[in-house]
């Protein structure tokens, strides 16, 4: 058996073997920090647009509040309006009534026709102010209208970034629930890598010093044969000396160079 090659067995240290692993676990770990690391900058933006979310709906709220408001006044607004243009108009004679009246009194009504002038002048009046009353009423209307319109769609875009709110929390919680359990699963895989390198490495360890100590005998035994050779060549040459005889010569075998 060539020594050299126990020598290159008992020069491989296990430890040149797991540096590697060792260097593949920090690598799984900083990804792991990476991953961390990216779940927290999701949820900070998570927040973030969240907040954003419920201050554009806490906008449209006031907005949709300052319009009821505003409806409410104008519907107050033309209540009175139209209490005010109701009691002119029961202010105001028929003309029926005033032609009768006049067909009764004849005299009386050439008597007064300056008075009766005056009073149709401010029945005039009276009508216009009327005429004009109804046409802001009627303006007052387009905006209540307007109004109810612009209500309605305030109404619509609250329910729809309630549902887009909504809809973006849904989102954003499975996909925090999708990088949590991904973590999990490759934080339980190296662990179990870690384990199976550990156990890897023990062995190696075991290995190698059951290697060392395979040379060590072998070494010892190496020893004893180069011993007994010794004796054996200081044998033949006491048995040459000692015999009248020529010996044959036996053949010598070099156990260390064999062993080297």
């Amino acid at each position: 058996m060539d020594t050299r090659s126990l020598d290159k067995v008992t020069q491989d240290d296990p430890q040149v073997h797991t540096e590697s692993y060792d260097s593949q676990i920090e690598c799984l770990k900083d990804i792991i920090s990476g991953l961390k690391a990216e779940i927290e900058r999701h949820d900070k933006e998570c927040n973030l647009t969240r907040q954003q979310e419920i201050e554009r709906i806490r906008k449209k709220q006031d907005e949709l509040w300052k319009a009821t408001k505003d409806l409410g006044e104008l519907r107050q607004f033309l209540s009175t309006v139209k209490t005010e243009i109701d009691s002119m108009h029961r202010m105001m004679p028929a003309p029926e009534q005033a032609a009768s009246v006049e067909k009764k009194n004849p005299r009386s009504s050439n008597n007064s026709d300056t008075g009766i002038g005056d009073e149709q002048g401010e029945m005039a009046k009276l009508r216009e102010s009327v005429s004009l009353l109804e046409a802001r009423m009627e303006g007052v209307l387009d905006e209540a209208a307007e109004s109810q319109t612009e209500n309605k769609r305030l109404k619509d875009e609250l329910g729809k970034a309630r549902s887009e709110n909504l809809s973006l929390e849904v989102k954003l919680r499975d996909e925090g629930h999708q990088l949590n359990s991904q973590l999990a699963d490759l934080i339980m895989k190296v662990n179990k890598n870690s384990e199976v390198l550990n156990l890897f490495s023990d062995h190696c360890k075991s290995d190698a010093s059951q290697v060392k100590v395979l040379h060590g005998r072998l070494e010892a035994f190496r020893a004893e044969l180069l011993e007994i050779e010794t004796r054996v060549d200081m044998c033949a040459d006491e048995l040459q000396l000692a015999s009248v005889h020529l010996l044959p010569n036996f053949p010598k075998y070099n156990f260390n160079r064999t062993w080297r």
